[in-house]
């Protein structure tokens, strides 16, 4: 499987049509699929990645190159948007735990961890760990502003959240 035969397949499952996919791009259909088949001496640009995946809302080629480079790829609605911090502080989180994960796995590749191994992954979790409390704290911080207070009483005297086995349809 190549990058390209997966964007051929995004282009052939999409719900627009190839041609208003090739429209769309500024290419004749033609082209566009001589360079998506692997035609000779036909090349798609990598320059249309980003476009094709965004017209054809497919993130396989992401996943592809991700895996490739021994990662993952995680897509978060909303990332791009200014007003959206606990998007952001999400997308932080998730960066400092890889960072985490990636120095655990070659701290521990050869089976031996000495003080320096430990002292990395001390700091790479410490900064996971930083990541994600802030990203509790923003939540509840938005919460607070949102409705005035962090916990409301349900009517069986427990907060909003708690689990309550005497709930209605908990018994039953």
């Amino acid at each position: 499987m190549t990058i390209t035969s997966i964007l051929h397949q995004a282009v052939k499952d999409s719900d627009l049509t190839i041609k208003e996919i090739a429209v769309r791009l500024g290419k004749p259909y033609h082209t566009l699929m001589s360079e998506l088949s692997g035609q000779e001496g036909h090349k798609l640009g990598v320059e249309f990645l980003l476009p094709i995946m965004e017209l054809t809302k497919c993130n396989e080629p992401m996943n592809y190159l991700a895996r490739g480079l021994g990662g993952t790829f995680i897509m978060v609605d909303g990332e791009g948007t200014s007003e959206n911090v606990l998007t952001k502080s999400l997308v932080s989180s998730v960066k400092e735990f890889g960072e985490f994960a990636s120095e655990c796995a070659s701290n521990i590749a050869d089976g031996i961890i000495c003080q320096g191994d430990i002292k990395r992954i001390e700091k790479e979790g410490q900064e996971a760990l930083n990541a994600i409390m802030q990203l509790m704290q923003l939540a509840k911080d938005l919460h607070l502003e949102q409705y005035g207070h962090l916990y409301e009483k349900n009517r069986h005297g427990g907060n909003h959240g708690d689990f309550n086995p005497n709930q209605e349809g908990m018994n039953q």
